[in-house]
């Protein structure tokens, strides 16, 4: 769509996420004019207008932060995500995130959304989507950037890159660096999709449940029906994981395959290839653990591999969908079935994101690897420069930045998106004055904490509170994880916890996922659990309802 094009009133509806009667209303009142043509004086919008309106209401009031912690995330792959999330979506469907703000401090990022602008493009995304066309090309898109960012990885064989000329370091590194950005730009729908599907899907299947049930019985078929209506319908990468591995099991038990064997060592290898990026977090990844809990898991299947298949085949939510529709007839809501099927679609999706983002990520450090001996620098600068200081290094031969500056940033460093513009790259103390300034966040005595039921059920516990992966994975047995986020490298330590509960995260989401498949409680984004709940805390997990309450405090606060 050009800027030249006008948009009709539907489609500049959709834009904003706004009915077509309060467009009208706002013509009226002279708040957004519209362009009248033709005989019957239809309204028409520019689109450069539209964003006008948009900037300009979005300036008014200051952004409310919605906080997303992550672990060990290099200044380079802040780089990507936070192009793909602003310019890269704008580009590519016509609206983006305009307020952004990220902060990085002792090993941890603090990636913070402008929590009503997240909300209102989710819901834009979600009314842009209502027309097949646009979800069609918007899908294929996907697809054909993720096949070419792929085929790149495959095709570039870090070994030999060491024979590469500087000027064929830089064409690959420019190629690479556009193909990131550009997928990025489709993969980070996501983040602002499941904020809007999570709350409108639960708000369509309580009104409709209104129509059949007293309201005393709402809450129990609320949990019931949630459910099942957002069971995955295409099984998990994690699960075709189990299901491979429990194969090999079963050839070991028969005697088909010996134990340490060329063959066995063959099939471990293809598993790790297929599956390394499901243990995987954002930091460098180390394949001979990964293999090892491959075969660990190989071990524990070894006693009944044929039952662990049947149990990935069998998922009993008490009710079947069939039946379901029978009793309340969700077939017959619209709106709701279009809802679930964007969640159905981007719940795959969100897969794929994770893959691809652990692969492009590790290429890219290794390829950082082969730069630092090249041109006899510490890798460690490379991984905290941007893609632009990366592509200068290569036409100049020497670094963009301060070997100091590089080191500040490794220590801490603040980036502000606002109203579309990207603020200066600051570290070190003008980082932490930049952050005070911008981020304020008041929490009073909390006793429950309201989120997204992901996984429903009821249980009691210790909290163990764990920002990384690698606290987590110290997690005793039976406890209750109370965490930012999970990453693929956090699934150890969720298969050691009672329930799971996140400060972020969407229906879609790893978490919500993951417990799905270990039939665990879990509520996804508090937005602020890992501040009011500490280790040691005596909580409750209410995932029917989608709050953790707090029980009793730990005397060791």
């Amino acid at each position: 769509m050009t800027t030249k094009k006008l948009l009709t009133l539907k489609e500049a509806s959709d834009l904003l996420g706004l009915k077509p009667v309060t467009l009208r209303k706002w013509d009226r009142e002279g708040k957004l004019l519209a362009i009248r043509i033709g005989t019957r004086k239809d309204r028409r919008y520019r689109q450069g207008d539209l964003r006008v309106f948009l900037n300009t209401s979005q300036q008014t009031q200051k952004p409310k932060w919605q906080e997303y912690i992550r672990s060990n995330v290099s200044y380079h792959i802040v780089d990507h995500c936070l192009f793909g999330i602003s310019k890269g979506l704008e580009e590519l469907i016509g609206f983006g995130i305009t307020n952004h703000l990220t902060y990085f401090v002792n090993t941890t990022l603090y990636w913070h959304y402008d929590q009503s602008e997240l909300f209102k493009v989710g819901k834009r995304l979600v009314a842009y989507f209502s027309r097949q066309k646009k979800l069609t090309d918007f899908l294929r898109g996907w697809e054909k950037h993720q096949k070419n960012l792929m085929d790149f990885l495959h095709g570039q064989r870090q070994e030999l890159m060491f024979s590469y000329s500087v000027k064929q370091h830089l064409r690959t590194y420019t190629s690479f660096n556009e193909l990131v950005k550009t997928w990025n730009a489709y993969s980070m729908v996501i983040d602002a999709l499941d904020e809007a599907l999570m709350v409108d899907i639960a708000k369509h299947i309580k009104l409709h449940l209104k129509k059949f049930l007293p309201e005393a019985e709402l809450s129990k078929a609320f949990a019931s029906c949630y459910t099942i209506l957002t069971a995955p319908e295409i099984e998990s990468p994690i699960n075709t994981e189990k299901r491979d591995i429990a194969a090999i099991a079963l050839k070991l038990r028969n005697h088909k395959l010996v134990r340490n064997s060329k063959t066995f060592d063959l099939e471990v290898q293809k598993i790790l290839n297929k599956y390394w990026w499901i243990y995987a977090g954002w930091g460098r990844v180390d394949m001979k653990n990964i293999e090892k809990q491959i075969v660990d898991t190989l071990d524990k299947q070894l006693k009944s591999p044929q039952k662990i298949v049947k149990g990935l085949s069998q998922k009993n939510y008490g009710l079947s969908l069939r039946k379901l529709n029978r009793l309340y007839n969700f077939k017959a809501n619209r709106n709701l079935q279009h809802l679930l099927k964007l969640y159905q679609i981007f719940a795959v999706y969100h897969d794929k994101r994770k893959e691809m983002q652990m692969r492009y990520s590790q290429w890219e450090y290794g390829y950082f690897d082969i730069l630092a001996k090249i041109f006899k620098t510490p890798v460690k600068l490379l991984e905290w420069s941007d893609s632009q200081e990366i592509i200068s290094l290569l036409k100049t031969k020497r670094l963009a930045v301060s070997e100091s500056e590089l080191n500040r940033r490794s220590g801490n460093f603040f980036l502000l998106l606002r109203d579309g513009k990207l603020g200066p790259k600051l570290s070190g103390k003008k980082a932490r004055k930049a952050y005070a300034e911008n981020y304020t966040q008041v929490l009073d005595d909390i006793a429950d904490i309201q989120g997204i039921s992901a996984s429903t059920g009821k249980v009691s516990g210790t909290a163990y509170v764990a920002i990384s992966a690698q606290k987590a994975l110290q997690i005793p047995a039976g406890q209750i994880l109370v965490t930012g986020m999970t990453t693929p490298d956090f699934i150890p330590a969720m298969k050691k916890a009672k329930a799971i509960v996140t400060d972020e995260g969407g229906m879609t989401c790893h978490a919500a996922i993951v417990s799905r498949e270990l039939n665990i409680p879990c509520i996804v984004g508090t937005k602020y659990a890992t501040k009011v709940i500490a280790t040691g805390d005596n909580i409750e997990v209410a995932a029917n309802h989608g709050v953790v309450r707090m029980l009793e405090k730990s005397s060791k606060r």
